[in-house]
């Protein structure tokens, strides 16, 4: 009988004298500490198959079986793709909501659009559809940017009721000098009296439709404005983003 003190060191202990895999995907050795195995008994690093599922691949590179669901990939919005559904959309509107938003535009700058050959019409309305094309382009790749950069998420601040009264009260302010500065006074009650159209975002990114009905608005009783007078009033806001886009304010 072996006791302790006779017992070779190799029947004590067990040495493992197998040697570490090699990761596939990296080829390093796979240790203890970054090691993955999967169901089809293939090992790597943990980090090396982390970053292979990132990339949308759910199969094991070594035999293809599918290990796992595939992660949904995010579409390259590069300048290409932007400029292209910036021209689909803006021609798209050209001849039905551009052209009218010019005349629009013009009547209010006192000129009048039948005064004008093709030539002249044409350039007018690339000078428009130029404009448009820029500022969706300039949209587009912060947009792009703001992806590829999703890994910083954005920290919104803490609004007290303080900072909440605040807004409020500057929304208020913003709307009395919109009413003022384009002399918008006839239609200033009833702006200011409805809930909806008085706060300042909402009125500047309204339609025809929400301007004559706003939400809230009772369906049964006659639209608070007109079909004419809204026409106005959004006209009054493309000629405001016109002249913050160009800046001028003549």
């Amino acid at each position: 009988m072996c006791t302790l003190e006779k017992c070779a060191d190799e029947e004590i202990f067990k040495i493992d004298k197998k040697p570490y895999n090699s990761c596939v995907i990296c080829m390093e050795l796979i240790k203890e500490t970054d090691k993955c195995i999967l169901s089809c008994g293939h090992e790597y690093h943990a980090s090396c198959l982390l970053e292979n599922a990132v990339q949308s691949n759910n199969t094991c590179p070594l035999c293809r079986v599918e290990v796992c669901k595939k992660t949904p990939q995010l579409p390259d919005l590069n300048q290409r793709m932007i400029r292209t559904f910036v021209e689909n959309g803006v021609y798209k509107q050209k001849e039905e909501n551009i052209k009218p938003c010019i005349k629009r535009i013009m009547k209010l700058c006192n000129a009048n659009w039948k005064t004008y050959n093709d030539d002249q019409k044409g350039e007018i309305i690339g000078e428009f559809v130029d404009l448009l094309m820029n500022f969706g382009n300039e949209m587009g790749t912060s947009i792009s940017q703001w992806i590829n950069d999703s890994n910083e998420q954005i920290v919104l601040p803490e609004h007290d009721d303080e900072e909440e009264n605040s807004d409020e009260e500057n929304e208020y302010n913003n709307m009395e000098t919109f009413i003022e500065t384009y002399n918008l006074q006839e239609y200033k009650s009833r702006i200011m009296n409805n809930e909806y159209l008085s706060n300042f975002d909402n009125f500047i990114s309204t339609d025809i439709e929400t301007l004559m009905c706003p939400p809230g608005y009772s369906s049964d009783s006659p639209p608070l404005f007109s079909r004419d007078e809204a026409n106005h009033l959004l006209g009054i806001i493309l000629l405001h983003f016109t002249q913050l886009l160009t800046g001028n304010d003549d």
